[in-house]
């Protein structure tokens, strides 16, 4: 029997694209893979969402804990919009108050005769990862918990994250619940997200609400202790104080099978989002700190600063102006990394013209690699801004004139 090669391949590459497009699933990649032991990871430049690292980013995992972002991130958005203030003192339902008393699933009890601010319940659910904190602050921001659970999945839906079911402000699983489970739904639901999608969440909330670091970086707090007095509450990111990276917290996650971590650092002066997920024989803390030891040895950072552009109608010679980057940022890329290999784009904002005040907007940058599994991203690429270095003020009109019929030739 004789085979028709083209025919083959052309069948094969169709079931190819049917299987990605039918499976949810799509092809990325990043600089290197880091040799982890953890059963997934990612390692992001918070700045471009380039994905530096990445370990089998896109399955889905139980989250636990690190569900309490979502809490956080709904709780900031109320407070910038007027809705909620740090000191607002948040009335704590009765099953949640008994909730907060079995040891066997929470760890930072509460009563009745103390009062908690909003203030006082973030510092709880991000430092020592308090349970009910969590579920009080969710029925706060949403007026119960199954409102909470579909604000939640709309949320994560509005930022590309789609068919998530979310069971737990907390980050428990349902059978762990008690009264407040649900019991249309199996007890051993929870949570699930990929180490992509945590990226992702973590990224929405520190480009919005970058406040929450200062909560975060904090080792340890008071807290109202059921005794009426202080208690201190401590935090359970093993890296604060202890890595070569500054890192900044942000969220554990514990479950029966693993242990799971996000990060906030820094890598060659830029600000990097850590992911490590389902980490079992060693904490997810040596398994991030060696991802970044990784990333620090195996990656070089370049340099694609622009430092002038034109304007027409500005008042100085030729029209140059002097532009700054509005935030410093550095192109990951792998070591002897070839500068002609990149393509670096500028784009002036639209009818920019002068006059400009300093630290005006003048434009945006891309960039993309030759090299296509190098541009890889969480979501889509973030522009580099660009903004006036100086005032600049308003030239004549004959010689604005004059110079854009140069231009024309």
């Amino acid at each position: 029997m004789k085979f028709n090669t083209k025919k083959i391949k052309l069948i094969l590459a169709v079931l190819g694209a049917f299987f990605v497009l039918n499976t949810g699933i799509s092809v990325k990649a990043a600089i290197f893979t880091p040799n982890v032991q953890s059963k997934a990871a990612i390692l992001v430049n918070k700045n471009t969402g380039q994905v530096i690292a990445s370990k089998n980013d896109q399955k889905r995992y139980p989250i636990a804990s690190i569900s309490k972002l979502l809490v956080i991130y709904m709780v900031e958005q109320q407070i910038h919009q007027g809705k909620l203030k740090r000191t607002d003192v948040v009335k704590i339902p009765d099953n949640i108050l008994k909730f907060s008393q079995d040891s066997g699933v929470a760890n930072v009890a509460m009563n009745k005769q103390n009062k908690y601010t909003v203030d006082d319940l973030e510092k709880a659910a991000l430092l020592p990862s308090s349970n009910s904190a969590a579920m009080a602050l969710a029925e706060k921001v949403s007026g119960s918990q199954a409102n909470y659970y579909k604000d939640a999945e709309k949320l994560l839906n509005s930022w590309g994250i789609k068919n998530v079911k979310i069971y737990s402000a907390s980050g428990l699983c349902n059978g762990d619940m008690g009264q407040l489970k649900d019991k249309s739904v199996s007890k051993s639901a929870e949570n699930k997200l990929s180490a992509r999608e945590v990226a992702i969440v973590a990224s929405k909330l520190l480009a919005k609400y970058p406040n929450v670091l200062n909560t975060t970086q904090l080792t340890q707090t008071s807290f109202p202790s059921i005794n009426g007095r202080k208690q201190q509450i401590n935090t359970t990111i093993g890296l604060l104080g202890h890595s070569n990276y500054g890192f900044k917290g942000l969220k554990t996650g514990t479950y029966l099978k693993g242990y799971n971590f996000v990060g906030f650092a820094t890598l060659k002066n830029q600000p990097v989002i850590t992911v490590i997920f389902n980490s079992r024989h060693a904490s997810p803390f040596l398994s991030t700190e060696s991802m970044m030891n990784q990333a620090n040895a195996s990656t070089e950072t370049i340099n694609n600063s622009i430092k002038k552009t034109k304007i027409d109608n500005a008042d100085t010679k030729s029209g140059e102006i002097a532009i700054k980057q509005k935030i410093p940022t550095l192109i990951f890329a792998p070591n002897n990394f070839k500068q002609k290999d990149l393509r670096i784009n500028f784009k002036q904002t639209d009818d920019l013209s002068a006059p400009l005040k300093k630290n005006d907007l003048v434009g945006t940058q891309t960039f993309k690699f030759k090299e296509k599994t190098y541009n890889d991203f969480i979501g889509k690429q973030s522009n580099i801004k660009y903004v006036s270095k100086n005032n600049v003020d308003k030239t004549w009109m004959i010689v604005s004139w004059y110079r854009k019929l140069v231009n024309l030739f």
